[in-house]
């Protein structure tokens, strides 16, 4: 009896303790590169209670470690994901990986892969970027790799992002991929070489690449997307100097704008450190259109000052300044809540001394609470924000279109997450009900209705933020619709596809393609019976016009 009684206890026990185990979604992680030449990077968590949990990678997984310097993390569909530059620092005999994959609420290691690239070329981590659901980007100072999110496996590298640099320092330190964004229909990847490489996160090509400024003799530092949807791009050189420079630039993404925000006198420009890669502390608000970065004297270690810049104001202002404290930020370890849109800030001394304190403030400036870590050397990278919301769907009023013009609506307002914005959102059309209707595409974050028939059809939109997805239906109605009928009784086929446009039975033929406003978009001549051409177009509707002897031809084409 006493024995069935000690077992039931036991098993209990055990029970309490199986269902005890941590759950890190109410504070902020903290990555450390860790102690260069000792030991391998570490995460850090200070929870809701102001309590730091230290080493929560070896905590939650005994034996384990990351690899050496991590560079960057980030949370998405539920995963923690961690990029670090090697499997395992030269001070320590302990395994680690370059890229470990965690329950971002247990951080339980799910998987680790200890080289980005397996065929003996070194690639050390970088910048990371989750595209969708089935793979992410992963950037090295080797280029750009793709990562299966399935099976966690790197199925290539996307062609012309890797290193042109062939001796060792500049294999390292020259040609490096960073930052990683993506907003809407396209990736933008930052090349410490090329400027900013823009790239088709379908077909994983780089479709453009602006040269960085003065002609490409300089190049950018890193990007930030801010709250209205603009990519912010600090400046740099290409040799790591460490120089900083007295603007930043604004890229509008739905249009290729560039614009040259000078700073006003007194204020200086984000620090950058392509040398030793690191996202550099330049971040931006999910709540209010307002960056931050730090700075100093445009060396190294020195960034005891923190601006902001009110985009919609145009205003520049001195948010913190450490200097009569005798401390500074290390590195890019400063980010913004998104949920409270308070900064953390980590702070130290000197890289000589293993002192490191984070600090919390308002959007005013206002010192919110202070968390010194133990002593030791954890030079820490970036601040890591749990994702614990899901986006809301928000109603969407029926659209009405009583002629043949196509129609763009704004879906900005598409959904609401309490920790993300809008512009970090990525819809995707799931389903026109009726396609003999209406033609649909999502073009720059937009939703473009191309009319085809009278009728009725809804459109279902999924709206992806990081990893956690929610739809969207629009009801459109289409009366009075004058569209243009197909007549060409002698061609069999012609049809776009993979942006190849197929022509049968008219060789000889000299055609003009018009898109739906009317503007002229290719003309040629059909050389033979089975034509076939390349019009990389954007998505759309298009109208081929072509005359024969005795016989016009006009064709509707839809590019989808």
């Amino acid at each position: 009896m006493i024995r069935r009684l000690l077992t039931s206890i036991f098993f209990g026990f055990s029970f309490c303790i199986a269902w005890a185990q941590n759950v890190y979604d109410n504070g902020v992680f903290v990555m450390n590169e860790g102690w260069f030449g000792h030991c391998n990077s570490t995460i850090n968590f200070i929870d809701g209670k102001g309590e730091w949990i230290y080493d929560i990678i070896g905590r939650e997984n005994p034996g384990k470690e990351l690899g050496s310097t991590v560079s960057y993390g980030t949370i998405y569909g539920g995963r923690f994901y961690i990029i670090t530059k090697q499997d395992k620092d030269g001070g320590t005999d302990k395994e680690g990986a370059r890229i470990t994959v965690c329950d971002a609420r247990t951080m339980k290691i799910i998987k680790q892969i200890k080289d980005i690239d397996d065929t003996g070329v070194r690639a050390d981590g970088r910048g990371f970027v989750v595209v969708n659901s089935e793979k992410a980007y992963v950037g090295s100072n080797n280029g750009i790799y793709i990562l299966n999110l399935s099976n966690f496996e790197i199925e290539g590298k996307i062609e012309g992002t890797g290193n042109e640099h062939t001796d060792p320092y500049g294999s390292m330190y020259l040609g490096q991929t960073g930052t990683l964004i993506r907003i809407n229909e396209k990736v933008y990847a930052l090349h410490q070489d090329k400027g900013l490489m823009i790239i088709d996160p379908y077909t994983d090509k780089v479709t453009d690449t602006m040269a960085g400024p003065d002609n490409g003799k300089l190049t950018y530092g890193s990007a930030v997307l801010s709250k209205d949807g603009s990519l912010w791009l600090s400046v740099s050189d290409k040799f790591s100097r460490g120089d900083s420079y007295n603007y930043i630039m604004r890229y509008t993404p739905s249009t290729g704008d560039t614009l040259r925000v000078n700073m006003p006198e007194g204020v200086s420009s984000p620090s950058n450190s392509w040398y030793a890669w690191t996202p550099d502390g330049f971040c931006a608000s999910t709540k209010q259109n307002v960056l931050y970065w730090n700075t100093g004297d445009g060396a190294w270690y020195s960034n005891y000052k923190i601006y902001k810049y009110d985009i919609d104001r145009n205003e520049f202002s001195l948010f913190l300044d450490f200097e009569s404290e005798s401390l500074k930020v290390y590195g890019s370890s400063m980010r913004v809540d998104p949920v409270s849109s308070n900064l953390y800030v980590t702070l130290y001394k000197d890289p000589a001394i293993p002192y490191f304190t984070m600090r919390k403030y308002d959007s005013t400036g206002t010192k919110l609470a202070e968390y010194e870590m133990k002593e030791d050397y954890w030079y820490p990278s970036i601040q890591v924000f749990p994702d614990n919301a899901s986006p809301i769907a928000q109603n969407i009023e029926a659209v009405n279109i009583s002629d043949s013009k196509p129609t763009v609506i704004n879906l900005d307002d598409i959904a609401a997450d309490d920790d993300n914005m809008s512009a970090a959102m990525v819809k995707t059309i799931t389903e026109v009900t009726d396609e003999s209707v209406i033609s649909a595409d999502i073009v720059n974050g937009s939703l473009h209705i191309t009319p085809l028939n009278d009728g009725s059809s809804t459109v279902v939109i999924d709206i992806n933020s990081n990893g956690k997805s929610t739809s969207a239906e629009v009801a459109v109605s289409i009366t009075g619709y004058n569209g243009i009928d197909n007549t060409a009784a002698n061609i069999s086929t012609a049809y776009i596809t993979g942006g190849m446009l197929h022509i049968n039975n008219c060789e000889g033929t000299e055609f003009r393609l018009y898109d739906i406003n009317g503007c002229l978009a290719d003309s040629f001549i059909a050389s033979s019976s089975n034509f076939v051409r390349n019009v990389n177009l954007p998505k759309g509707l298009y109208v081929l016009y072509g005359k024969q002897t005795g016989e016009d031809i006009v064709l509707k084409l839809n590019i989808r």
